[in-house]
């Protein structure tokens, strides 16, 4: 029995000691990440390194983050870098300039938090939250413990000579007491380290999350078919009857009626996985004759995997070349979004520009 109630109060007295260690050195921090202590221990911008307060409260280069804040255009894409200069277009696709959507931490509570925040209350400060979060389990401790001494001394008190219920009681007590002094224990031992870590000075650095599509479909994502070009409703009449005038305003989305390759669809090694003026898919699908899947590895490109690689032996390569010649012929390429656009029982689902520039067609 003496064993067991050792190794109970050993117990309380590392989790209390884990709690308070984990809740004030994980989360403690004097100053914030962006700033350093000046001499009179005030948290401040390291001026010396050039940094100052910026506009958002944190402590920055100026220069560096007006450079960030600039959008600017991109050339054509280059295969070997995967890169792109500045100026011009990407894959022959306008690049357009996209302003982040930051988002805030913002959190309604369904039920009211005692002693901090009402039930329907809106939190928008994740650290408030936390340290809330931490203050009430210290003060949940204080409360059960005194309210286990009342509980324990009652007990006591009633026992009327009750030795059994008295034990009890008195067993009550001395927990309770073990608890507080366990508590209390861990904190007077981090005081003592070092007093810093019985501080609770929360702080986050703000991160913005930008929201972004992929590179911009046809005129700024407006669906509408060409009236001149291989993509108009006239040259594709002759291919897709009826559906000719959805089929200009596809090809225009995907690709504004040009023969270019994709600028979102891109394999492991930077070689574009569609191509033309429907953006035909040459992992997946077959052009001009040639079987294009074939000279791929890693398996057919899709928006979870991008693992496709053109294969390294001869006549891989050689494939691959055939394959994107003939993507680039406008008659091979409508002649493929055809058999694509009949595999998939007459329906524009399989293309992105479907969605992306809001034709929302069958």
């Amino acid at each position: 029995m003496k064993i067991n109630k050792n190794k109970k109060v050993i117990g309380i007295f590392f989790l209390s000691l884990f709690f308070i260690l984990v809740a004030n050195n994980s989360f403690a921090a004097d100053c914030r990440s962006d700033e350093i202590k000046d001499a009179a221990g005030n948290c401040v911008c390291d001026v010396a390194n050039g940094k100052t307060r910026l506009a958002d409260g944190y402590c920055g280069i100026a220069s560096l983050a007006q450079e960030n804040a600039i959008s600017v255009g991109v050339n054509e894409y280059d295969q070997t870098a995967g890169t792109a200069a500045q100026g011009q277009t990407l894959f022959g696709r306008t690049s357009q300039s996209t302003q982040p959507q930051t988002k805030q931490f913002k959190y309604t509570l369904l039920e009211s938090f005692p002693g901090f925040f009402q039930a329907k209350s809106e939190l928008t400060d994740l650290p408030t939250m936390i340290l809330a979060i931490y203050k009430f389990g210290i003060w949940t401790i204080g409360i059960a413990g005194l309210f286990m001494l009342v509980v324990g001394g009652f007990m006591y008190m009633a026992s009327a000579g009750n030795t059994s219920t008295a034990s009890n009681a008195r067993g009550i007590i001395w927990d309770a007491l073990l608890g507080i002094v366990a508590a209390l224990g861990a904190y007077l031992i981090l005081y003592v380290i070092n007093p810093d870590l019985t501080k609770l000075n929360i702080s986050f650095t703000t991160v913005d999350v930008t929201e972004t599509e992929g590179t911009p479909m046809g005129q700024a994502g407006i669906c509408k078919p060409v009236a001149t070009g291989d993509c108009s409703v006239a040259n594709l009449s002759s291919t897709f009857g009826a559906k000719a005038n959805e089929a200009s305003s596809i090809c225009n989305g995907e690709s504004e009626g040009k023969a270019i390759p994709s600028g979102v669809d891109i394999c492991a090694d930077r070689n574009p996985a569609s191509w033309g003026l429907f953006q035909i898919n040459i992992t997946a699908h077959p052009v001009g004759g040639f079987d294009c899947p074939s000279a791929f590895s890693g398996g057919t490109y899709t928006s979870k995997n991008h693992n496709c690689r053109v294969k390294t032996d001869p006549a891989s390569q050689a494939l691959y070349q055939n394959c994107v010649t003939a993507a680039k012929s406008a008659s091979h390429n409508i002649a493929a979004a055809k058999s694509v656009f009949s595999s998939a029982k007459n329906s524009w689902r399989p293309w992105g520009a479907n969605k992306k520039s809001n034709c929302n067609f069958r």
